[in-house]
């Protein structure tokens, strides 16, 4: 009588395991899908943003090149000096006391 019994227990034990594990694996199957479904979202939103940034890099450098800065310099009155009107200061030292130190230009 006890045998039949244990017997019985041993196979609800093993029905409920198999009814658990059907019901996980249905559960980590939605749960996978729902996954790829916010994954794949977030790649349509990545590549997006890809796009935008080609574009931002593209007008950055339009703004860059050198005839739009030629262009706005020419625009605010600044011009190439000529070379010969071009003067060059050599900077000097100043000590503490406010005196040029004249000792690096003696060697």
């Amino acid at each position: 009588m006890i045998k039949a019994e244990s017997g019985n227990i041993i196979k609800l034990i093993g029905f409920l395991i198999v009814i658990i594990g059907v019901f996980f694996i249905v559960w980590m199957r939605s749960s996978i899908k729902s996954l790829e479904y916010r994954l794949a979202k977030y790649q349509a939103v990545q590549t997006e943003l890809i796009k935008k940034q080609r574009n931002l890099y593209a007008i950055k450098d339009n703004e860059l090149s050198i005839q739009n800065v030629d262009k706005v310099v020419k625009e605010l009155g600044f011009d190439i000096p000529d070379r010969s009107k071009v003067y060059y200061v050599k900077s000097q030292k100043v000590s503490s006391l406010g005196k040029t130190d004249r000792s690096s230009e003696t060697q």
